[in-house]
């Protein structure tokens, strides 16, 4: 019975033996699968980082992009608003020079009437000296004469003393 449990035994360390073989077989081929799979995934992974880094820097370019355009917005915004506020000043500024050029018009309007009575008044009084000076110069010759003429240039005198 030795012999038989003996053997029965190395039956069964054999059956072990084959039955652990195989599972370590079975073992390295699924040790091997996932190192396979292991390295697609690695693969994978580092594929999905470059996508990433690549998202990453589009975003931070479309970023700066952005920002430089708002700066552009804000600056032509700027601008605009300086333009407007030169147009309302220049819309301002034509007020006042329009009223001023009215008020200069009126000025002028009165000056010429004021020259024009002057000049009236400069004429009339010319006339008036003119006709004294005829007067005076007539008056002088009729002193300076003898009685005969003094008749004479009295009676073509238009000039009434009384």
């Amino acid at each position: 019975m030795l012999k038989w449990m003996c053997l029965s035994n190395s039956g069964c360390f054999r059956t072990a033996l084959v039955v652990t073989t195989s599972h370590e077989a079975d073992m390295e081929e699924d040790n091997l699968r996932l190192q396979e799979e292991l390295e697609k995934v690695k693969a994978e992974l580092r594929e999905v980082e470059d996508k990433y880094q690549n998202s990453e820097c589009r975003i931070e370019n479309l970023m700066a992009s952005v920002d430089e355009k708002e700066r552009e917005e804000l600056a032509a915004a700027q601008e605009l608003q300086d333009q407007l506020s030169a147009y309302f000043e220049n819309q301002t500024t034509v007020k006042q020079l329009e009223e001023h050029v009215k008020r200069l018009e009126i000025q002028n309007t009165s000056l010429e009437a004021t020259v024009h009575q002057q000049s009236d008044r400069m004429e009339a009084l010319l006339r008036e000296m003119q006709a004294s000076a005829s007067v005076s110069c007539s008056l002088i010759f009729l002193f300076m004469t003898p009685e005969p003429s003094y008749l004479f240039i009295w009676g073509n005198l238009n000039v009434d003393f009384l």
